[in-house]
């Protein structure tokens, strides 16, 4: 008999015991106010690629940038004719274009786009003019300042 009652009072026990937590919690709930700050820094985020895109027709390549921030674009003349020209053409960065007419590629890390809007797809094509079939390395670089 003992045994019995003994495990009715543990049975009530565990009932009882998480309804006052809950009370308790739910009291707390309703008499307080709280606030939390919370601050996020986004770490530079970028992408640049580039494919012929047809629609744009462009002579040179079609660059397609992703940027969580405003950003900039440069090219760096690795290996190339001294009477290489190049232009940008068909600007959807919404920035502000070194090349607008022909001009020729001057060293490294020139740039050609300032302040560039960040977004999702943002475009730009580059056309190249020199005096014959020559070949030409060049790197062109997105960086976020």
């Amino acid at each position: 008999m003992q045994s019995a009652t003994i495990t009715r009072m543990n049975i009530k026990l565990a009932i009882l015991l998480p309804v006052l937590a809950f009370c308790n919690l739910t009291v707390k709930a309703q008499g307080g106010t709280a606030s939390q700050t919370v601050q996020l820094q986004l770490n530079p985020a970028i992408e640049i690629a580039s494919y012929s895109d047809i629609s744009m027709s462009a002579k040179g390549p079609v660059f397609h940038i992703k940027a969580n921030k405003e950003f900039n674009v440069s090219v760096s003349a690795a290996s190339s004719p001294a009477d290489l020209q190049l232009a940008v053409e068909h600007n959807n960065t919404g920035g502000t274009e070194s090349y607008m007419a022909y001009a020729p590629v001057q060293g490294t890390n020139t740039n050609i786009l300032h302040n560039c809007s960040y977004g999702a797809d943002q475009t730009f094509a580059v056309n190249y003019r020199t005096a014959g079939n020559t070949d030409a390395l060049l790197v062109y670089t997105a960086t976020q300042p």
